[in-house]
């Protein structure tokens, strides 16, 4: 009985070990990622890059009123905002550095430039889709 309950926390011990511990990874890390994140992948050129693109599948006659209103809703200070709030809620801070890391890098950077008119293809199908959906 002692050996096995020896065992027992011989095995706890070692499987303890094995899990990573997120208990240095505090809040004012993430936040502190975020930012660092933020000044790596700036909201501006992701809010330019996406007006760009969904620009190009508006009609030309209402191009100036579609931009306006991407101007608004895009606009790079609430995107800070909300990346700055949901970023470090979701991610540790090696998550973030992560990703910092990867936006910074050749590929990440040629994906960024590409991201805007990526979502500017598939997004006219997801509308097309949840409105059909919607529809009765």
């Amino acid at each position: 009985m002692k050996n096995l309950l020896s065992l027992l926390l011989l095995s706890a011990a070692l499987l303890a070990s094995a899990v990573p511990s997120h208990a240095d990874d505090t809040k004012n890390d993430r936040i502190a990622a975020t930012r660092a994140y933020l000044k790596a992948v700036p909201p501006e050129n992701m809010a330019k890059d996406l007006t760009t693109e969904i620009l190009k599948t508006v009609p030309p006659e209402q191009q100036a009123m579609a931009a306006e209103t991407l101007k608004k809703a895009l606009d790079p200070k609430f995107l800070e905002s909300v990346t700055l709030t949901a970023m470090p809620k979701h991610f540790t801070t090696d998550e973030i550095k992560a990703l910092t890391k990867f936006y910074t890098s050749a590929e990440g950077s040629s994906i960024m430039k590409k991201f805007g008119a990526y979502m500017a293809d598939i997004m006219p199908a997801v509308q097309s889709r949840i409105m059909s959906t919607l529809a009765p």
